[in-house]
C-alpha cells in the first residue's frame, strides 16, 4: 500500500491577536484625527442622564403641588395629636372639650390626588421615558455610523478586505518595534523542527509529556505553542477519522447497491 502523500505545510500566517492588536492601535491613530466623534460619545452617555434627571424633577414637582388637607375647625373639637381635656368633677353644665367625633374618622388624613391628575402624570413618565430611550438609540446609531463612514473616508476603503490590506501596510510603519518582534518571532518557528503527531496515533498523555517538555525547555511561551500545535495535531486527526468514515460508509453504500 503506497503511502499517503504528507499535506504540504499551510503558509504561516500573523497570529490573530497581534493583528487584532495591529488593527486596534492603526484605528485609533487614524480616529483621533476625528475630535467631533469624542463630542458625539459624549453627549450619547450624558443625553439620556439629563432627561431622566428632568423626569425625576418633573415627578417630584408634582408630587409636591398636591395640596395639603384643609384645616378642619369646630366646636368642643380638638387636634387628634393633642390631650384630651380634663374637667373637674365640681363644674356644672356647660360643655366639655374631647377627641373629635364618630364622624370624622378621617380627619387629619391626606386626601388622595384626583383621578384624572394621576392617570396624567403617569402617561408623562411613559412618554418622557421613552423619549429618552428614542433619543439615546437615535445618538447610539448615529454616532456608529459617523465612525464607520468617518474611518471608511478617512483611509480610502471600500470593503473590509481593502481595510485588512491597509492594516498589513501600515503596521511597519505605525508599530515597527511589534512587527520587528512579529518578524523574530516566525523566523523562531520556522527554524523550531515541528513534531508531526499525524504520523502516529495522538494520545492525551503523549500530549502531556510532550506539554511538560516544552515547559520545562521554554517557560511559559514555548508551552503555549506546544499547546497550539496538539490542538492543530488534535483537529487534524479527527478530521482524519472523518474521512475514512465517511470513505467506508460511501464503500459500503456502493457494496449493497451493486446488483448481485
Amino acid at each position: 500500500m503506497a503511502d499517503r502523500p504528507e499535506d504540504p505545510e499551510p503558509p504561516r500566517q500573523l497570529p490573530k491577536v497581534v493583528l487584532g492588536l495591529a488593527v486596534v492601535r492603526c484605528s485609533w491613530n487614524a480616529f483621533s484625527v476625528c475630535t467631533w466623534l469624542t463630542c458625539d460619545l459624549q453627549v450619547a452617555v450624558v443625553g439620556p442622564l439629563f432627561l431622566l434627571r428632568r423626569l425625576h424633577a418633573r415627578s417630584t414637582r408634582l408630587e409636591l403641588e398636591v395640596p395639603p388637607p384643609p384645616v378642619r375647625r369646630g366646636v368642643g373639637r380638638v387636634s387628634v395629636t393633642s390631650a384630651p381635656v380634663q374637667t373637674s368633677p365640681s363644674s356644672s353644665g356647660g360643655g366639655s372639650f374631647g377627641f373629635a367625633g364618630e364622624d370624622d374618622e378621617d380627619w387629619g388624613v391626606r386626601p388622595p390626588p384626583q383621578q384624572g391628575g394621576e392617570e396624567g402624570s403617569q402617561l408623562d413618565n411613559a412618554l418622557f421615558a421613552f423619549k429618552a430611550i428614542g433619543i439615546a438609540t437615535g445618538i447610539v446609531c448615529a454616532s456608529g455610523a459617523g465612525l464607520f463612514f468617518g474611518a471608511k473616508t478617512l483611509l480610502g476603503v471600500r470593503d473590509t478586505e481593502e481595510f485588512a490590506h491597509k492594516m498589513r501596510s501600515m503596521l511597519p510603519r505605525a508599530m515597527p518595534t511589534l512587527n520587528e518582534r512579529m518578524d523574530t518571532s516566525l523566523k523562531t518557528d520556522a527554524s523550531t523542527p515541528v513534531q508531526d503527531t499525524t504520523d502516529t496515533e495522538w494520545t492525551w498523555a503523549g500530549a502531556q509529556s510532550r506539554l511538560a517538555e516544552a515547559y520545562d525547555e521554554g517557560g511559559a511561551s514555548r508551552w503555549t505553542e506546544q499547546l497550539a500545535r496538539e490542538a492543530e495535531a488534535e483537529a487534524r486527526l479527527e478530521l482524519a477519522k472523518r474521512e475514512r468514515r465517511a470513505q467506508q460508509l460511501s464503500k459500503q453504500t456502493r457494496i449493497e447497491g451493486s446488483p448481485p
